[in-house]
C-alpha cells in the first residue's frame, strides 16, 4: 500500500479538518473511542423505583444508577446534599462526562455540593461518538424531566456542566434551552457569533494549562467581551485535559452564585460568596506582582457585579480596561496564542511529511525541556493537541484504508499520548485484521494495563471474536 502524497495532504488538511473537526467540536473529547449506540440498561436490581426514591432517598450519598421513568433506556447518577429537604427549591447541575461516567463528577465534587446546597446529577447515557447523534436531545430531555419530577428544583437555577465532549453537549443544550441559567464548560469553548446568545446567560470556562483546548477557551473568553448582559469567566488551573480540581470547581460554583445574586435569584450560599470575595481581597492586599494582581482582579469581576466587593476593589476593576499594563499583557497573550496556533498547524502538516524517527526526536525534545520554564506547558499542550489530531485522522476514510499510513499514525499516537489506551486498542484491531494473534493479545493486555474498560466495545469488535476465548485474553475486558 502507498503512503498518502502531498496532494492528499493539502486536501485533507483543508477539507477534513473543516468538516470532521466540526463534528469533533460538538461531540468529542480526550481518550476518544468509537462507541456503540446507547444500549438499554438491564440493571433493574441496582436501580431504585420512583416510589423508593421519593420515600427513601439517602442524603449525602451518590446513587449511581437511576432509570428515567419516561424513557428507561437512559439512566443517571444523583447526589442530594446532606441538608436537602423537599419543601423548597434547590439549585441543580446536570453533568455530562465524555465517557458516560455519570457518578464521576458527583463523587469528585460532592463536598462542594454539600457546602453550597446543590443537587448534582450525571448522565450515564451521554458519551462521545454515539453513532446516532440525534439521540443526545432524547438523553437531555429524559434527564431534565426526571430530575424535575423526582426532586424539588429551583427552576431559576438549573445549570449544565461537562468535560471535553461532555462540555460540548452541555453547551449545545445550555445555549439553546432558555430555561438554563448557565453552563460550566470544562475543557471546551464555543463561538458566540455562531450561537444563540441571550441576556443573563452565565458561562464559566475551565481548562488546565497543559490542555490543548486552553486556546479555544481563551478565544471564547475574548469573543464574549463585546456581548453586554452575558456573564462569563475563564479559570485556568495547573493540569492537563481533565476534570478540574475541586478548588477550581468550587470557584465555578461561586461564580454561578454571584450571577444568581446579580439577577436577584434565591442565593442561600451568599455568605460563602462574600467570604470568598474577602479572601481574594486579602490576597490583593498582599500582592505586589502586577501580573498576579491582574489575574486576581479578573477573578473578582463577578463579585463586583454581585455587589459584594469593597469600593476600592470596584474602582480598581473599573480601571482595568484603561490600564496600559493590562493592554500590554493582553497583547502578549494574544501573540503567544497566535504563535501556538501556527505551531499546531505546522505539526499537523508534519504528520504527513516527517517520518516516525522525526517524531521520536521531537517528543523526546518536548519531554526533556526544563519543567520550570513556560515552554514546558506549551510542549504539553502541543503533545496533547497532536493526540487529538492523530485520532481524528485515524477515523477518516483514508486513515482507515491506507495501512502504511495507519501504521505511522499509530506509532505517532503512542509517542505523543502513551498513557491513552486508544492507541493500543486501535493497534490491536489492526493486528487482528492482519492475523497477528500474539501481538493483538499483547496489545489488548496493554489496554487493560492502561485502564481501558469499555467491555461492550470489545465484545462488539468483530476482529476480536477469535481471540475472546484465548487464555491470554485479559479478563478485565471480558
Amino acid at each position: 500500500m502507498r503512503l498518502i502524497g502531498s496532494a492528499f495532504t493539502v486536501v485533507f488538511v483543508q477539507l477534513f479538518f473543516s468538516a470532521v473537526l466540526f463534528l469533533f467540536i460538538i461531540f468529542t473529547g480526550c481518550n476518544l473511542s468509537k462507541d456503540n449506540p446507547i444500549e438499554k440498561i438491564n440493571k433493574a436490581d441496582s436501580l431504585r423505583s420512583a416510589t423508593q426514591i421519593k420515600n427513601d432517598f439517602p442524603l449525602d450519598s451518590v446513587i449511581e444508577n437511576i432509570l428515567c421513568e419516561k424513557n428507561n433506556q437512559f439512566s443517571y447518577a444523583v447526589f442530594l446534599p446532606k441538608n436537602y429537604q423537599g419543601n423548597k427549591g434547590w439549585p441543580v447541575i446536570l453533568f455530562f462526562d465524555p465517557h458516560a461516567a455519570g457518578d464521576l463528577p458527583l463523587k469528585k465534587y460532592r463536598s462542594i455540593a454539600n457546602e453550597f446546597g446543590f443537587i448534582l446529577a450525571g448522565s450515564n447515557s451521554s458519551k462521545n461518538n454515539l453513532n446516532t447523534p440525534g439521540i443526545y436531545p432524547e438523553i437531555y430531555k429524559a434527564l431534565r424531566a426526571d430530575i424535575q419530577q423526582k426532586f424539588n428544583v429551583e427552576n431559576n437555577r438549573i445549570y449544565l456542566a461537562g468535560f471535553s465532549g461532555g462540555a460540548r453537549v452541555a453547551l449545545s443544550f445550555g445555549l439553546a434551552d432558555t430555561s438554563i441559567a448557565g453552563v460550566i464548560a470544562n475543557s471546551a469553548g464555543f463561538d458566540p457569533a455562531s450561537s444563540p446568545m441571550r441576556e443573563g446567560f452565565a458561562f464559566c470556562g475551565i481548562a488546565g494549562d497543559e490542555d490543548f483546548n486552553l486556546l479555544e477557551q481563551r478565544r471564547t473568553e475574548k469573543n464574549l467581551l463585546p456581548y453586554q448582559g452575558i456573564f462569563h469567566q475563564l479559570m485556568e488551573f495547573n493540569g492537563k485535559h481533565e476534570w478540574a480540581p475541586e478548588e477550581q470547581m468550587r470557584d465555578a460554583f461561586v461564580f454561578l452564585g454571584c450571577v444568581a445574586l446579580t439577577k436577584k435569584f434565591p442565593t442561600p450560599e451568599k455568605e460563602i460568596i462574600i467570604n470568598r470575595c474577602q479572601t481574594l481581597e486579602n490576597e490583593l492586599k498582599n500582592t505586589t506582582d502586577k501580573k498576579l494582581r491582574l489575574k486576581i482582579l479578573q477573578r473578582t469581576a463577578c463579585f463586583k457585579q454581585a455587589g459584594v466587593c469593597s469600593v476600592g476593589i470596584q474602582k480598581e476593576i473599573e480601571g482595568l480596561n484603561n490600564s496600559v499594563f493590562n493592554k500590554k499583557i493582553v497583547e502578549e497573550e494574544e501573540k503567544a496564542d497566535a504563535e501556538e496556533t501556527t505551531l499546531q498547524n505546522n505539526l499537523t502538516q508534519k504528520i504527513f511529511s516527517e517520518n516516525v524517527t522525526w517524531w521520536q526526536k521531537t517528543v523526546t525534545k518536548w519531554q526533556s525541556a526544563d519543567k520550570n520554564k513556560p515552554e514546558h506547558k506549551l510542549n504539553c499542550r502541543l503533545q496533547s493537541y497532536m493526540s487529538m489530531v492523530v485520532y481524528l485522522i485515524l477515523q477518516s476514510p483514508e486513515g482507515k484504508k491506507e495501512v502504511l499510513l495507519r501504521e505511522k499514525l499509530l506509532a505517532i499516537y503512542e509517542l505523543v499520548d502513551p498513557e491513552n489506551p486508544e492507541w493500543a486498542y486501535q493497534k490491536a484491531v489492526l493486528r487482528a485484521q492482519q492475523n497477528n494473534r500474539a501481538e493483538a493479545l499483547q496489545l489488548l493486555n496493554e489496554c487493560a494495563r492502561l485502564n481501558f474498560n469499555d467491555k461492550m466495545r470489545v465484545a462488539n469488535q468483530a476482529e476480536f471474536s477469535l481471540l475472546f476465548n484465548d487464555s491470554s485474553f485479559p479478563s478485565s475486558l471480558k
